[in-house]
């Protein structure tokens, strides 16, 4: 029920944990090739080592952002649910429903 009361919100989410997913995937897979990279021998040919550097970096990047979006949609899911509470609670305009004594 929370998705269907807020689909802007899901949607945007979305469309933003894809581009985050794919920024961080190519900023890891790309860093860990070029520190892989100078970190080859000067003698070896580096094409096959920075490909398997590109590799495991593109799927450690794949592990971290998955776990990176799947925290964020976490927090926002619990964010959504405390601004229903409080709706709730303290009403539409954020003031309590409790008269002050």
């Amino acid at each position: 029920m929370l998705i269907l009361r807020n689909p802007l919100t899901f949607t945007t989410l979305a469309s933003l944990s894809f581009m985050y997913i794919l920024i961080g995937q190519l900023l890891i897979g790309g860093l860990t090739t070029l520190i892989g990279y100078y970190m080859t021998d000067p003698l070896v040919d580096p094409y096959y080592p920075c490909c398997f550097y590109a590799f495991i970096g593109f799927v450690m990047g794949t592990i971290f952002m998955s776990l990176f979006v799947r925290a964020s949609d976490a927090i926002i899911v619990i964010y959504l649910i405390d601004h229903e509470i409080s709706k709730v609670h303290m009403g539409k305009n954020g003031a309590a429903n409790q008269k002050v004594r």
